[in-house]
């Protein structure tokens, strides 16, 4: 830890951790958000001798950490829906050479052929599966890949360690995560949900914008911040509404370019903008310890959604404030929004023979491969709008009757329409294309010329020293005009697979179908307590995810009003250390100034001591004269 990552001492339990995955033992971790979990993984990878694989959810998350560990001098990689399957074969290669200490990978990719044939001659040690809460329905970001990771993993060295890591299981998840997992007689290291430095603060009220913006321009004033918001049309238009204010801000959202989010995120790292305006796209993975404040523009739809959000306020120690502000109609409205995401029935066979029909898929006939499938025109022969088709491909995708992959970089699928001797010769003839074709041909596979591959955009324009708009052009003239290939430009638009042969109708479930419909609607029902609660903030979280209740915060809105509210009651006792002050001198006149001085109460104590005695016609005012008092 101290050679690599420069810490001399471990966080709460990571030491625990370490010491149970190094000897052997089923490991479960429970940290809060900034609790140090990867860690408990990257360490044992270094010590243990052989490939550490790491399930995770997310390809951003994944290449972020990978990059953190090259940095640092440790050998990783990733194998994800942005590579090619050369590049996904040769690091296969490189893994089963020894050549990384850890390798990253999405649950999906278990199930590829390619992997079931390589798994067996990788030296695996340890399998950590990250963000673990995917894998139970309880969760709050339900993966069905996830579920069946010890499955697909198959068999593995009897001396192989298992961990599982997340930031948000409540007691049923770990429940779930433990049985679905296989572990026996597990290791579960639980850190303390308690975040002392963090000031939770919630305000339910008709006026949000206005409070918002004062939110956002005191928070500022501490640091740099995050602002949580649903849509991507207010990412960008808050973002420019602070950037005029002077506060140097940007959004961020899924709708962006995955360059332009990531010089985004490393903006905010170093300081170059103060703000993010971002959906809930935005933070999973990022590392910025000195984040002020967090503030959410409404409800998030769960707890474990906005602990893991408002969590990345104050990672270093420091003061910071996690921010909620709602209006009472958001509830229903974030309700509905839930339903909407559970299309009907009819809905969904719709949608799937929709998509049959974009494939080409006869009746019996199997899919081979993932294919773009264009969500406008399913639309388009369904009639169903776009964010129905959208809902519909997830709901499908939770039923394993499809399967999806995001394409989070533009890319290319090419094939060579000539042999490689043709090309060759085309090579010969001097023209204008010629070192573009040539340097074309030195950087596509070589099964370009049996099959179709796929290349990122990025990498071509760098290799060829082209920008987008103008390499499209050139791959349009050489299909169209030349004839030398064919192309087929991929988007961010999902490659979808389906699972089975096709049939007339799937068979669609509707208990299955809607279960987690009604575990979100349940879910989202805590998030509205937590918000209208009347007691401590951080004694409603540290309940919901197991912790012992412990005593009040003392510092969110809750412990601080009621604070204030004991600091303002008053007792007869109050009233005779008043009417002493008094009576020392009956004909002189005190100032509410000279009685919070001597007595060292609030003003609101003043004021309510004061108004009694007046009442009791045991004071009154000094005429003409504001906050005087004397005995009558």
């Amino acid at each position: 830890m101290q050679t690599y990552w420069g810490y001399s001492t471990f966080r709460p339990g990571q030491d625990k951790v370490m010491e149970a995955v190094l000897s052997g033992q089923d490991t479960l971790v429970l940290f809060p958000t900034g609790g140090g979990k990867s860690l408990c993984y990257q360490v044992p990878a270094l010590l243990l001798d052989g490939l550490t694989i790491v399930i995770s959810p997310l390809v951003a998350l994944m290449e972020d950490q990978v990059s953190q560990l090259m940095s640092k001098g440790i050998r990783a990689a990733y194998i994800n829906s942005t590579l090619s399957k050369a590049e996904v074969e040769q690091r296969l290669v490189n893994a089963r050479n020894g050549m990384y200490r850890l390798l990253y990978m999405a649950p999906e990719r278990l199930k590829t052929d390619l992997w079931q044939v390589e798994k067996p001659g990788l030296p695996i040690r340890l399998v950590a599966i990250d963000e673990a809460h995917c894998i139970s329905e309880w969760g709050h970001d339900f993966r069905p890949s996830y579920r069946t990771i010890r499955e697909d993993m198959g068999e593995l060295p009897e001396n192989t360690r298992w961990m599982a890591l997340t930031a948000t299981a409540t007691p049923e998840v770990r429940n779930d995560l433990l049985k679905t997992l296989q572990f026996r007689d597990p290791v579960v290291v639980t850190g303390r949900f308690s975040r002392p430095n963090l000031q939770w603060w919630v305000q339910q009220t008709s006026k949000r914008d206005d409070l918002f913006v004062r939110a956002v321009k005191k928070g500022i004033e501490k640091g740099s911040g995050i602002v949580y918001a649903n849509r991507r049309r207010d990412c960008e238009e808050w973002a420019e509404m602070f950037t005029k204010m002077g506060i140097p801000s940007k959004p961020y959202h899924a709708g962006l370019d995955a360059g332009d989010r990531t010089a985004i995120q490393q903006q905010w790292i170093s300081n170059e903008i103060s703000l993010v305006v971002a959906t809930n796209a935005f933070g999973m993975g990022i590392d910025k310890p000195d984040c002020r404040f967090v503030v959410h523009h409404t409800l998030p739809l769960s707890l474990e959604a906005y602990y893991q959000e408002a969590g990345r306020a104050g990672r270093d120690g420091e003061e910071s404030f996690p921010v909620l502000i709602f209006k009472k109609t958001d509830i229903e409205t974030l309700k509905q929004r839930i339903h909407r995401s559970y299309p009907k029935v009819e809905q969904l066979i719709s949608t799937y023979r929709g998509i049959a029909d974009q494939l080409e898929l006869a009746v019996g006939s199997e899919q081979q491969d993932f294919e773009p499938v264009p969500v406008q025109s399913i639309s388009r022969r369904t009639g169903l709008s776009e964010s129905v088709v959208r809902a519909s491909i997830q709901l499908l995708q939770r039923l394993e009757i499809l399967e999806q992959r995001e394409l989070h970089q533009p890319r290319y699928r090419i094939q060579w329409s000539v042999s490689r001797a043709a090309l060759l010769e085309t090579l010969r003839i001097p023209s204008k294309k010629h070192d573009f074709l040539e340097q074309l041909m030195r950087f596509i596979p070589q099964e370009a010329f049996r099959e179709m591959v796929e290349v990122e955009e990025k990498s071509l324009c760098e290799s060829l020293n082209r920008n987008a708009s103008t390499l499209q052009k050139a791959f349009h003239v050489l299909q169209e005009q030349d004839h030398l290939l064919s192309f087929r430009r991929l988007g961010e638009e999902p490659l979808i697979r389906l699972m089975t042969a096709r049939s007339v109708t799937p068979l669609i479930d509707p208990n299955k179908a809607y279960a987690y419909r009604d575990i979100l609607l349940q879910k989202f029902d805590y998030m509205v307590q937590y918000a209208t609660s009347e007691g401590c903030r951080e004694q409603f979280l540290r309940v919901y995810f197991g912790d012992d209740a412990g005593k009040p915060c003392g510092h969110c809105d809750r412990c601080e009003a009621q604070s204030a509210s004991r600091r303002n009651e008053y007792s007869s006792k109050d009233v005779r250390r008043l009417w002493k002050l008094f009576d020392a001198d009956p004909a002189r006149a005190i100032h509410l100034r000279e009685i919070r001085k001597e007595t060292g109460w609030s003003v609101e104590k003043v004021k309510r001591v004061t108004h009694y005695m007046l009442r009791e016609d045991i004071l009154v005012t000094e005429p003409g004269e504001r906050g005087l008092y004397r005995k009558k």
